[in-house]
């Protein structure tokens, strides 16, 4: 059965804050909590310097995440873990957690499924589910940095390059980027956040102007329109020239770097004709 009850990161600063004082409790507890949240705490009850009576409201009326991992694989030593999470409604996301020696990266996953339809993509060969809320997407972060905390280690990058197209569930990314970087929550700097997309150029424009200084990655693998039509459909309305001009207009306008995307298929988009178009 359903869990009815929402999950804490589901509410906003300002709405904590009102559960707060329609409880009579101090106000200042809600930066306690996102504190808790912050450092991956796994249930209420782990937050232990909160009242009692506090943790046993909180627990009453909120879930501590609404992802329910059902499956968890490793590679390269383990130093790379993929997990599989169950959503409310039965569909699913993954979401990698990268570990290197100065840095700890989450690849994080902002739809279930894909509607893009790339056929070299894995996602996009699965029926598209719905849009992440932003709330799922911060527990996705949150749930790395209870994992990488029991290693000692932090989570200090984000790239939105797992399931989805990012920009195609452009509101919630945003909220969930403002919430990655939010102070009182996890507070990775938005330089350390990279936000993908395979080409809308009306959101790379609208992102461009948020005041958020995330670097922007363009999913190309193909550097003419003839090929990138078959792999990334979306360029039959956003041409490479047009999504190029874009880009670089983020770049202008935000003083940020934009990094290019390319998956070698042998055969594909691995000849010497590609490299010459790419340069």
């Amino acid at each position: 059965m359903l869990d009815s009850r929402p999950p804490i990161l589901s509410l906003s600063p300002d709405d904590l804050e009102a559960w707060l004082v329609t409880n009579d409790l101090p106000v200042y507890r809600g930066r306690q909590i996102w504190g808790w949240m912050a450092r991956g705490a796994a249930s209420f009850q782990a937050m232990h310097d909160l009242p009692k009576g506090l943790r046993a409201a909180l627990e009453r009326d909120f879930r501590i995440t609404s992802l329910r991992p059902v499956a968890l694989n490793q590679a390269d030593g383990a130093l790379t873990t993929k997990t599989l999470f169950e959503l409310d409604g039965g569909h699913s996301v993954e979401a990698v957690v990268m570990r290197y020696t100065d840095r700890s990266t989450l690849c994080i996953s902002s739809q279930a499924g894909c509607p893009i339809g790339c056929p070299f993509c894995a996602t996009g060969k699965f029926p598209f589910g719905r849009n992440l809320k932003a709330h799922e997407i911060v527990e996705q972060a949150v749930d790395a940095v209870r994992v990488l905390a029991g290693e000692e280690r932090r989570l200090s990058h984000v790239v939105f390059m797992g399931m989805g197209e990012p920009m195609a569930n452009y509101a919630a990314v945003l909220e969930s980027v403002r919430r990655l970087a939010d102070a009182e929550l996890l507070g990775i700097s938005p330089r350390r956040i990279v936000v993908s997309t395979s080409g809308l150029i009306p959101r790379i424009e609208q992102l461009a102007g948020e005041g958020l200084s995330v670097t922007l990655a363009i999913s190309l693998h193909a550097a003419r329109d003839e090929l990138r039509d078959v792999l990334v459909p979306i360029n039959r309305k956003y041409p490479v020239r047009d999504l190029v001009g874009a880009a670089q207009g983020y770049a202008t306008k935000t003083g940020r770097r934009v990094s290019y995307e390319w998956v070698l298929l042998a055969g594909v988009n691995d000849t010497e004709q590609d490299a010459k178009e790419l340069g």
